[in-house]
């Protein structure tokens, strides 16, 4: 399939076969709704990741602190309080998404406010993901790796080395 425009794309993330969402340079965001893709938003600094939950929300982030939600029908900013370059973006819900980035920036959204949280760490954060609200993973530059329990975040000591660029998994027991 063809993207039909001439930009690079960072992230992919889809909620259903149905419901799929890229983003990438210059604000680019195109969405396949299983049949077709279109382009639903350009402008605007680059856009690095994109996170898609229930209902039909979503979440873009990017450069210069750029945070895009999506509520269902349209694509708005939200106020991100930063202004470094935002890496990953997951949520637990449309009321609970963290957004990493560079120098140990962490956000967390209720879904209205943008909140800046202590992270520990001046590494660049660049992946995040949970298996439950009160559990939420942070990977990082230099092998930086972070474990939130709902209300704190602790920087591990592991065997982690190098650069980290993503998370994932299935539960608390398989990541």
């Amino acid at each position: 399939m063809t993207s039909g425009v001439s930009t690079w794309f960072c992230d992919v993330a889809g909620g259903a076969p149905n419901d799929v969402y890229a983003v990438g340079y210059a604000g680019t965001i195109l969405h396949y709704d299983g049949t077709a893709r279109s382009t639903v938003h350009t402008g605007g600094p680059n856009l690095r990741a994109v996170w898609t939950g229930p209902g039909g929300i979503a979440c873009a982030a990017g450069e210069n602190g750029t945070l895009l939600r999506f509520d269902g029908s349209t694509w708005s900013p939200m106020s991100s309080v930063t202004t470094t370059t935002l890496w990953a973006v997951w949520g637990s819900s449309a009321n609970d998404v963290f957004v990493v980035g560079g120098q140990g920036t962490i956000l967390h959204s209720d879904g209205s406010t943008v909140t800046p949280m202590t992270s520990g760490t001046n590494q660049s954060l660049r992946g995040v993901w949970g298996p439950a609200p009160n559990s939420v993973i942070v990977v990082g530059d230099n092998g930086t790796v972070l474990l939130h329990d709902g209300s704190d975040w602790q920087v591990t000591s592991g065997s982690a080395h190098g650069y980290l660029s993503a998370v994932s998994g299935t539960s608390a027991t398989d990541v």
